[in-house]
């Protein structure tokens, strides 16, 4: 196996996506198109403008939940 990102052949899930969604946090939370053109550059995957624009409302929730958390602890 070489180096570097996911295993080749396989379907990147949710989580991988969330991992190229916080990257792609830059002073704001990314737009679903800037999502969907960030996850095709790492994953080669292409995603309906829908389910982009799902994946980053249900993404900006988990961050924000995650801040409280961090936060609240």
């Amino acid at each position: 196996m070489g180096e570097g990102g996911g295993i080749p052949g396989t379907e990147p899930d949710e989580d991988a996506y969330y991992q190229v969604f916080r990257q792609s946090i830059d002073g704001s939370y990314p737009t679903a198109h800037i999502l969907g053109e960030n996850i095709q550059a790492t994953y080669g995957t292409q995603l309906s403008p829908a389910e982009l624009k799902s994946l980053a409302a249900r993404f900006q929730q988990r961050h924000s939940a995650e801040l409280e958390e961090d936060h609240i602890a």
